[in-house]
C-alpha cells in the first residue's frame, strides 16, 4: 500500500496594513444675509397685503431653497425661496392674512431681521384709500 507523504500548509502571513487617516468633516460656510432693501407699496386693489422677499447671493444671484420665517405677535410661519422661478430663484412671498398686526422677516444667519412690517394700509404710511401694502425685501449674502 502506498504511503502519503504529509503536505505541509504554508503559514498565513501577515501583511501589513496601512492606515489612511479619514479626514475629520467640516462644517460648511453657511452664508450669512443682510437686509439690504426694503420699500412699501400701497394699492387701492382689494385682498391681502403681501410680502415679497428676494433672497441674493453675494453676486447678486437669486438663491432657491432658503427658508424664511415671517412672525407676528400670536404665531409665526415659514415658506421657501424658489417655488416661483419663473419670477426669480431667490423670490417667495407671503399673504398678509392678519390685517391688524405687524410682521417680522428674518432668514437663517440673518444679520437684522425686517421688522414693524404693518399689515394695516394706514398704519404702514400708505395715502388715504389704500387698501393693501406690500412690503418688498431683498436680503443678499456673503460667505462667512
Amino acid at each position: 500500500m502506498p504511503t502519503s507523504s504529509p503536505t505541509v500548509t504554508p503559514s498565513a502571513t501577515a501583511t501589513p496594513v496601512l492606515a489612511t487617516a479619514t479626514p475629520a468633516a467640516t462644517a460648511t460656510s453657511q452664508p450669512s444675509f443682510k437686509l439690504t432693501d426694503r420699500h412699501r407699496f400701497c394699492s387701492d386693489a382689494a385682498g391681502p397685503g403681501k410680502i415679497e422677499v428676494f433672497v441674493q447671493d453675494a453676486l447678486g444671484r437669486g438663491v432657491a431653497g432658503v427658508k424664511i420665517v415671517v412672525a407676528w405677535p400670536d404665531g409665526e410661519e415659514a415658506f421657501f425661496t424658489g417655488l416661483k422661478p419663473e419670477r426669480d430663484p431667490g423670490y417667495a412671498d407671503y399673504d398678509l392674512r392678519q390685517p391688524w398686526q405687524d410682521y417680522s422677516v428674518s432668514l437663517p444667519h440673518v444679520e437684522q431681521p425686517a421688522s414693524d412690517l404693518a399689515a394695516d394700509p394706514e398704519k404702514a404710511g400708505c395715502p388715504a384709500g389704500s387698501r393693501a401694502v406690500v412690503w418688498q425685501l431683498t436680503f443678499a449674502g456673503n460667505q462667512r
